[in-house]
């Protein structure tokens, strides 16, 4: 009878330790998204648009639905741009280790889509679209929103 209790405990111990390895791991490699954002700004281009979706590792109905109304503005009024690296995406959780500056950085007060522009590999420009929140519920008001949003930008790294 004694041996059930103890196999619990020993297989509890093991999943512990499997997932301290895990995370020790990960943060072991010094790689974060915040690193993959500074970096962003000259991998392919040196002159692009890069639509972040910031987001929280906790995430509601409605984030993801701003993120996903998003994402397909971008990949079906873009394919061009995309394929030519003048637009990127990016989700990115600003509650990752290393990403809590993005909230400074791009005075973000929650989760949000923000346009980032690059000219010569430096960031000149960010523009946080908040309203997506307002429209979110309003579909073709959303998609107008961020498609004139991205072409503006666009328009500026030109």
């Amino acid at each position: 009878m004694k041996r059930k209790p103890l196999l619990v405990s020993v297989f509890i111990l093991m999943v512990g330790a499997l997932t301290f390895a895990v995370l020790a791991r990960n943060s072991g490699t010094g790689h974060s998204q915040a690193a993959s954002i500074a970096g962003a700004s000259g991998a392919t281009r040196n002159t692009k648009v890069v639509a972040y979706y910031f987001h929280g590792t906790t995430r509601c109905y409605t984030c993801r639905k701003i993120e996903g109304l998003s994402h397909d503005v971008v990949t079906s009024e873009f394919d061009p741009q995309l394929k030519t690296d003048q637009l990127e995406w990016q989700s990115v959780n600003v509650e990752q280790p290393g990403n809590e500056h993005l909230f400074d950085d791009y005075k973000l007060i929650t989760w949000s889509l923000v346009l980032v522009t690059y000219k010569n590999g430096k960031q000149t420009d960010y523009r946080n679209l908040g309203d997506v929140w307002t429209l979110v519920n309003n579909e073709p008001a959303f998609r107008s929103y961020v498609k004139s949003a991205i072409q503006a930008a666009l328009e500026r790294v030109q």
